[in-house]
């Protein structure tokens, strides 16, 4: 799939992007590089990227992946979203074959790679969902692959990318790579000490209907899992979020992984 789509591929140094920063970009980008200093905490770090990090690099919608060795999808949390359709929502968000997986698939080749995936190749990608690029609500995206030195692989993706906007992004994105690693790895190492591991991406989805006030027997059918099955999913998490009770499991999650 990937040779079908046609991702323009970041320049191997810099300098050739031809890009001057404009005063207000240095600004911006100043202010997002002492605020990721800051940043120990994965509550932290979904602030800097609502914050500083996306007053940066303009964007409608981003989520962040967790990948294995194989590209299977560990973790998935939307950092934030203004897609207010709840099914477009769910075709982004989707851990198992949701836009923002397919594409984290993209730039597989190279694991240091910026790209980005133009609303024609985004078409190709939908399928028969391909009309929300017709009717406006998806267009360019632009995605940031991510290899911590002693850890996985994390992917960042950007939707809803201005045109204009969008080499400029990753030129942007680029010059903030280093510190947008180190605060990543500061959030995880923080967090993981904080409580008891990483959410599976099954716990995060209980996590989220559990915010939506749903019983066990209704998020039992929503996943079609069993009873035996989810009460082992919210065991994990009442024990990695420290927690006793539904109420505290809710804020507790929300705070460390943001909307999931």
């Amino acid at each position: 799939m990937t040779s079908s789509l046609a991702i323009a591929k970041e320049p191997e140094l810099s300098v050739r992007s031809g890009f001057m920063l404009r005063e207000h970009e240095q600004h911006l980008l100043i202010c997002a590089i002492e605020s990721a200093l800051e940043v120990a905490n994965r509550g932290q770090f979904r602030s800097w990227m609502r914050g500083p990090f996306r007053m940066l690099l303009p964007h409608e919608s981003m989520a962040c992946l967790e990948l294995d060795e194989h590209d299977g999808v560990r973790q998935l949390v939307c950092l934030h979203h203004h897609l207010v359709d709840a099914v477009t929502m769910e075709l982004l968000d989707n851990p198992e074959h949701g836009l923002a997986v397919r594409l984290a698939r993209t730039n597989r080749g190279d694991r240091r790679q910026s790209c980005m995936v133009t609303t024609d190749s985004l078409k190709a990608l939908l399928a028969k969902d391909s009309s929300l690029c017709d009717r406006g609500l998806l267009h360019n995206a632009v995605i940031h692959r991510i290899k911590l030195l002693s850890g996985p692989t994390f992917c960042v993706v950007l939707i809803n990318v201005a045109q204009d906007q969008a080499e400029r992004c990753r030129h942007l994105l680029k010059l903030l790579s280093s510190h947008l690693k180190m605060a990543l790895s500061r959030a995880i190492a923080g967090q993981e000490q904080m409580y008891g591991g990483p959410l599976t991406v099954r716990e995060l989805e209980v996590l989220r209907w559990m915010g939506e006030g749903k019983s066990n027997r209704e998020i039992s059918a929503i996943l079609d899992i069993s009873a035996l099955t989810l009460k082992n999913h919210v065991t994990k998490l009442y024990r990695k979020l420290d927690v006793q009770s539904r109420e505290q499991a809710v804020a507790r999650g929300l705070a460390a992984h943001g909307d999931t």
